[in-house]
C-alpha cells in the first residue's frame, strides 16, 4: 500500500470530524441537551484519537 493511502485515510478522518462537529456537535438541539452533547463530545474525542493515530503511523512516530 502506498503512503498516499495513509494520506487519504488521514484526510477522510479530518473531513468526517469536521462534518460531524459542525452538523451534529454545533446543532442547537444537541447543545441544549447536555446528555447528548456529552456523547457527541466523546465521539469527537474518539475521532480525534483515530486522526492522531493515523498521523503517528504515517510519520512512523509512536511516542511513549
Amino acid at each position: 500500500m502506498s503512503d498516499y493511502s495513509a494520506h487519504e485515510a488521514l484526510h477522510t478522518a479530518y473531513v468526517l470530524m469536521d462534518c460531524y462537529g459542525s452538523h451534529v456537535g454545533e446543532h442547537p438541539w444537541v447543545e441544549a441537551n447536555p446528555e447528548i452533547a456529552a456523547k457527541v463530545e466523546t465521539a469527537m474525542e474518539a475521532m480525534m484519537e483515530v486522526y492522531q493515530a493515523i498521523s503517528r503511523v504515517r510519520l512512523n512516530y509512536l511516542p511513549d
